[in-house]
């Protein structure tokens, strides 16, 4: 997939709201894709994509089927991964997915619907779920000091999940809408992985985040 329908697809993913932008979007992305059918509505968007048996599962119960886990630092973190069929990773782009703050990873499936529209369009889509520490922000980006928070390794989380999944050689993304924007650019500043591409939406970056680049 070409990086500028990658983007259309996070550009429509990230727009909750059904609106008449929204049905452009996938209007365009439609037609750099056309092995997904996304017809429109008078107002609105119908999503009827070719079903596979990793379809974004509409209750909790099935979304569990795609919850994992991985040790950091003795510390047990939680993701979710939605990927296609081919049992060969080579080259099927990797797209990571970063909430925002006071979000988690089950509502960043729904909204963006990545979990279902990135493996009808030939991406793997890893949600990987933030600290609920009862601060607003659920990302260690360097503005939450003096708190749980601040102790966390997110950046080594990211990058192991990264690693645990690019075994061969693939291409990598990384997105993030708000605070998971904020963790993007922390991440390629201070993060071990070198991604093909980066997007940030409705985030910003911080001093602290500058001070600490590398």
């Amino acid at each position: 997939m070409k990086p500028t329908a990658l983007a259309l697809l996070l550009s429509a993913g990230v727009i909750a709201s059904i609106t008449p932008l929204n049905a452009q979007l996938f209007t365009r992305f439609n037609q750099l894709n056309t092995h997904v059918t996304l017809p429109q509505g008078e107002n609105n968007v119908a999503i009827p994509i070719k079903r596979t048996n990793l379809q974004l599962a509409q209750s909790n119960q099935a979304l569990s089927a795609n919850k994992l886990y991985i040790d950091v630092n003795d510390t047990k973190r939680s993701y979710y991964l939605f990927s296609g069929p081919s049992t060969s990773k080579k080259g099927i782009p990797l797209l990571v997915m970063l909430h925002g703050g006071a979000g988690s990873a089950e509502s960043s499936i729904h909204i963006t619907r990545l979990g279902s529209l990135g493996p009808a369009s030939g991406i793997d889509v890893l949600f990987p779920e933030g600290s609920n520490l009862g601060h607003p922000f659920r990302w260690n980006t360097g503005l939450t000091t003096g708190t749980e928070i601040d102790k966390v390794a997110d950046t080594q989380f990211i990058d192991e999940l990264v690693k645990k999944y690019t075994s061969v050689e693939r291409p990598v993304y990384l997105a993030g809408l708000s605070n998971g924007g904020m963790m993007v650019l922390k991440q390629l500043c201070n993060g071990k992985t070198s991604f093909n591409g980066a997007f940030v939406v409705a985030g910003g970056t911080s001093q602290q985040i500058l001070d600490s680049c590398n």
